[in-house]
């Protein structure tokens, strides 16, 4: 996606294409990006809860 949208905005400024296809893909790229941070968050957070309940917190955290 971050190659078509660059390609989109150059169709777009030659007058081939349209305002909302332009911003329905700059759309679904920013959603893609943010539902991808948020799982990576829930990533973080279930290895923290690992950690912690298995009594490894102290020695993940000192170690980085």
């Amino acid at each position: 996606m971050e190659t078509l949208f660059p390609k989109e905005i150059q169709k777009f400024n030659n007058g081939d294409g349209t305002i909302f296809i332009l911003n329905s893909r700059e759309t679904r790229y920013l959603e893609s990006k943010i539902k991808t941070l948020e799982q990576y968050g829930k990533l973080m957070t279930s290895i923290v809860e690992f950690l912690t309940v298995n009594g490894r917190i102290d020695s993940f955290v000192t170690s980085r």
